[in-house]
């Protein structure tokens, strides 16, 4: 069976096209017997609050229609300011996949969704982990609205 992970930073209960078209991706690769995992950060989008459910955690797992979500801690600011946003955004890059890397297990596929500017702090960080045999070797493929790795 293969193994994906999905890494956003926007993801179900959220209601952006990112979270809604990644959740029915995922939601229907379970359905067709693929294994799961999204690593993404806690929700907050568009008013930068956390709800009351995921305040206080660094790391939270949940099983959502079949897929196993992995929550994570990054920097988190309401959607005002240049600089506010571009740091949550790189803040998700570089601590998701450090904070979350014992939950994703060793996937087969990594799907990363970000805005093309920031993906490559994502896979950079996989990488790292890769060559610390923390998860397998990824190959690397860019497309212009993911990265998708694949080992």
């Amino acid at each position: 069976m293969t193994d994906i992970l999905f890494m956003t930073p926007y993801y179900s209960p959220e209601k952006t096209a990112p979270a809604i078209r990644i959740s029915e991706t995922a939601q229907c690769l379970v359905k067709h017997g693929y294994q799961v995992t999204v690593l993404t950060t806690f929700p907050n989008f568009p008013t930068g609050i956390v709800p009351p459910e995921y305040r206080g955690h660094t790391i939270r797992r949940e099983v959502c229609d079949g897929v196993n979500v992995v929550r994570v801690w990054s920097y988190i600011t309401p959607n005002k300011g240049f600089l506010r946003r571009i740091l949550a955004q790189l803040s998700f890059g570089c601590v998701a996949p450090l904070l979350g890397w014992r939950d994703i297990g060793h996937p087969d596929v990594i799907i990363v969704e970000s805005f093309p500017l920031f993906a490559c702090w994502h896979w950079v960080n996989i990488a790292l982990l890769s060559l610390l045999s923390l998860i397998s070797g990824p190959k690397l493929r860019f497309n212009w609205v993911c990265c998708v790795i694949t080992s």
